[in-house]
C-alpha cells in the first residue's frame, strides 16, 4: 500500500495522488499491508461481458486488506455463495504465471 503523510490514509493498490486530500504519493511512501483482508461485500456475477477478465458465472467481493484504508474488487473462490458473509476472513491466492498486475492475484479465499 502506499500511506499519505498528510492525512495518514493507506491507499490499496498503491496510487500516485491522495484521493481525499490530493497529496503527492511516492515510492517513499509505501508501506506493507495484508495480505490477509475482510470481506466488505460481494455478489455473483451470471452474465458474459466482455471487459471480464473471467468466464462467468463468478463471485466478486470488496477485500479491504488489513492495515490499508481503501478495499479492492477482486474473485473470490473455493467457497460458494451462500456460505459467503460480510466480515469474512479472506487470503490471495497468487497466480502460477504473474504478469504485474493485479490479476497476478487468481482469487481470495477463506482463511
Amino acid at each position: 500500500g502506499v500511506k499519505c503523510e498528510t492525512c495518514s490514509l493507506v491507499f490499496w493498490p498503491p496510487r500516485t495522488t491522495c484521493g481525499r486530500c490530493f497529496s503527492k504519493l511516492e515510492e517513499k511512501d509505501l508501506v506493507e499491508i495484508g495480505p490477509q483482508g475482510t470481506l466488505q461485500t460481494f455478489t455473483h456475477v451470471h452474465y458474459p461481458e466482455p471487459i471480464h477478465p473471467r468466464k462467468a458465472p463468478f463471485i466478486i467481493g470488496i477485500i479491504k486488506l488489513d492495515g490499508a484504508d481503501t478495499a479492492i474488487t477482486h474473485f473470490i473462490d473455493e467457497i460458494g455463495f451462500d456460505d459467503l458473509h460480510a466480515g469474512m476472513r479472506l487470503e490471495p491466492v497468487f497466480a502460477a504465471d504473474r504478469k504485474g498486475n493485479i490479476l497476478d492475484i487468481s482469487h481470495f479465499r477463506p482463511l
